[in-house]
């Protein structure tokens, strides 16, 4: 290719990016539906990992509206768990220092869990058919089997809210132009992951361009 194509196609690529953005934060706005909208992010991102032709706008809107449903559901239960965990850091005090050790043990093994489920379902979900018990169960299992690959996307994912242990201020002051404008970027580097993966799972009659 050409220095002319390629330019070109990073900054298509860049254009592709900004747009998800926009569609990403817009769809977010309602919290319920950041499910959905994280699902339409991946199955663009996805496809721009693979560098297949998509129109972004209007496939964000096509995958938010066709996973809604499955994926609003799936969002409820993680905020469900996520409350659940924060109430029961707050009743840890009410225990003995043996059982909140025992507690805190649970507690950091349950979230190891539910950051390896929810680091994979969304996308999992933007590239599979599947009940939402099938999608839960295969998003674990994948992350399990490619650990390293899961813990590398998990670094990925955490890099806005690490200015947070230096200082809040500072996190505070940049977490917003992020979610704005760098969300579709990350969703982008983990994609590359997230193909090379999906690739194992896929139906031996499975072609690229479907």
């Amino acid at each position: 290719m050409n220095p002319d194509g390629k330019i070109f196609n990073l900054l298509s690529t860049i254009g592709d990016l900004f747009i998800l953005n926009i569609a990403w934060a817009l769809a977010c706005l309602p919290i319920v539906t950041i499910g959905a909208a994280e699902t339409a992010l991946y199955y663009n991102t996805l496809k721009l990992a693979e560098n297949r032709e998509s129109y972004v706008w209007r496939s964000f809107w096509k995958s938010f509206r066709d996973n809604f449903k499955q994926a609003t559901l799936i969002w409820l239960m993680a905020l469900g768990v996520i409350a659940l965990m924060v109430v029961e850091s707050g009743l840890l005090g009410n225990f003995s220092e043996s059982m909140q050790g025992l507690l805190r043990a649970t507690m950091l093994a349950v979230t190891i869990f539910f950051l390896l489920e929810l680091v994979f379902v969304f996308p999992a979900l933007a590239r599979f058919y599947n009940s939402i018990r099938g999608i839960l169960t295969a998003a674990f299992v994948m992350a399990v089997q490619h650990f390293p690959s899961a813990f590398l996307i998990i670094a990925i994912r955490a890099l806005p809210w690490l200015p947070g242990f230096v200082s809040l201020e500072l996190e505070a002051a940049i977490i917003l132009p992020v979610l704005l404008f760098l969300r579709s970027v990350l969703a982008l580097a983990e994609s590359f992951f997230f193909v090379r993966i999906f690739k194992n799972y896929y139906p031996k009659t499975h072609e690229s361009d479907e």
